[in-house]
């Protein structure tokens, strides 16, 4: 007689994978899932390799009527995307048992719905939670409560691996914004981005955030228009209940969708006298009483989720103006090939710039003067080309320009102009000037370039 197969497939998106793999009992074969590949397609292959299966338990998060699988999820709505696939499982699951061990699986009308269509494809009894699965100080247990068919199987693991299992098999939560410095003058904003390691549950899923700061929120523009001239603007968000404790440090709320945002602005406080008293129109103002400070929001953990230990903390920084932050962003450096340009030879000149780091999306705008007015006249510029950025904008006397660079280098290619006119060699210096977005590279920001008509002892009717 052929012995049973037991399988365990673990999801490599839990906590602690390896841990439960060597918490099971005796006699079972267990597999943990990449959890950068398609999870469906990795236990497809795996049942095609086994035989005479008893009892397949899968271990994933879940949310009401869905399964986080590697890089993918089999649910409602991806249900029909998968069909042919989970159809194979027939072959090897009619008549075994399959236990899901994701939170909340079995939950409400969807969770049941899930079930019935996944028994319908497969042909095997199927046990799961309606509850979450996992660590019971998490509010986790391990009790499939929901099935369809005859469940005679036991669970794949250990009692000591259920009370020394510290996770539970709930979504996980990330939280990123894509402005990190916010100055009062000029009403920043910022994003906060959430998102979900699979869709929230219905009703979705209550989440905090808290500042380091005592009354930390009152920096923020929280408040409905008119009381906030730039109120917050939310998505996946219930709105309605966007609002935090006494303490003006938590902010909670209610993310209704796999990923959320909270779009904040700085709150521009009123200045301040010397000696600190509000506003004075008869006395002298500083410019707040804060200078730069840190503001630090971390994701707090909660009930129906796991927070991301490598995405919990955004660490802003506020000032109260933008040159009380000092130089920012990429160290830029100038310079130019060839030293001397002749009409003659029809010499070419290159602007050569370097970014120290990769500019910021849109690139970086730098401004070059020069010392003669009208020095860009001597070159071509019909001619002109650039890599790396756009179209250098030439300053009003043409001695300059401004060069928005697109890439880590960049150039700016020009031939000299002929325009057969005798002239003197003439001598521009070419200098890189500090400006908004980037730092200026000290000790390579200053070019010369020698103009001439030709070369020394060249005849006058040669040019």
């Amino acid at each position: 007689m052929l012995e049973k197969t037991r399988l365990v497939l673990i999801d490599g998106n839990v906590d602690h994978p390896q841990q439960l793999k060597e918490g099971v009992a005796r006699g079972t074969s267990t597999i943990i899932l990449d959890p950068n590949q398609d999870g469906v397609e990795q236990i497809s292959k795996i049942l095609a390799t086994h035989t005479n299966i008893d009892s397949v338990h899968l271990v994933s998060h879940g949310w009401s009527g869905g399964l986080q699988l590697g890089n993918s999820e089999l649910s409602l709505d991806t249900f029909e995307q998968y069909l042919s696939q989970v159809g194979t499982w027939a072959k090897k699951l009619t008549g075994a048992s399959l236990l899901l061990y994701g939170c909340q699986v079995a939950l409400g009308e969807q969770g049941r719905r899930f079930l019935e269509r996944l028994c319908q494809v497969t042909g095997a009894n199927i046990a799961a939670s309606s509850d979450r699965v996992g660590n019971a100080l998490k509010g986790g247990n391990w009790h499939l409560d929901v099935s369809i068919g005859q469940i005679a199987e036991e669970l794949a693991f250990l009692p000591p691996t259920q009370q020394a299992y510290t996770g539970v098999f709930d979504p996980i939560i990330s939280m990123i914004a894509d402005e990190l410095v916010l100055v009062e003058d000029e009403l920043t904003q910022t994003t906060l981005t959430f998102t979900l390691s699979e869709p929230p549950p219905d009703g979705g899923i209550e989440v905090s955030i808290e500042n380091n700061q005592p009354f930390g929120l009152a920096d923020f523009q929280l408040a409905p228009f008119p009381i906030s001239p730039i109120p917050p603007t939310t998505t996946g968000i219930d709105r309605g209940r966007l609002g935090g404790p006494a303490g003006n440090q938590i902010l909670q709320f209610t993310v209704i969708d796999q990923t959320a945002t909270i779009t904040i602005a700085i709150f521009d406080d009123p200045d301040r006298t010397p000696e600190g008293n509000i506003t004075d129109p008869d006395g002298p103002l500083r410019n707040d009483d804060q200078g730069v400070e840190d503001s630090i929001f971390t994701l707090l953990p909660g009930a129906g989720y796991e927070v991301d230990g490598s995405a919990n903390v955004v660490a802003l920084t506020l000032a109260d103006t933008r040159s009380q932050l000092g130089p920012s962003g990429p160290i830029v450096s100038l310079t130019t090939t060839p030293e001397i340009l002749f009409e003659s030879e029809e010499t070419v000149l290159t602007f050569n710039f370097t970014l120290s780091e990769p500019p910021p999306e849109g690139g970086v705008s730098v401004t070059v003067t020069g010392d003669v007015a009208e020095s860009l006249t001597q070159l071509d510029l019909l001619e002109l080309d650039t890599v790396g950025g756009d179209f250098p904008v030439g300053d009003f006397d043409f001695s300059g320009f401004d060069f928005n660079i697109t890439s880590q280098t960049a150039s700016i290619i020009a031939p000299i102009f002929q325009d057969g006119i005798p002239e003197d060699p003439q001598t521009v210096n070419y200098t890189l000037v500090p400006g908004n977005g980037y730092q200026v590279d000290e000790n390579s920001n200053i070019s010369s370039v020698i103009f001439a008509d030709a070369p020394p002892n060249t005849p006058p009717d040669a040019v």
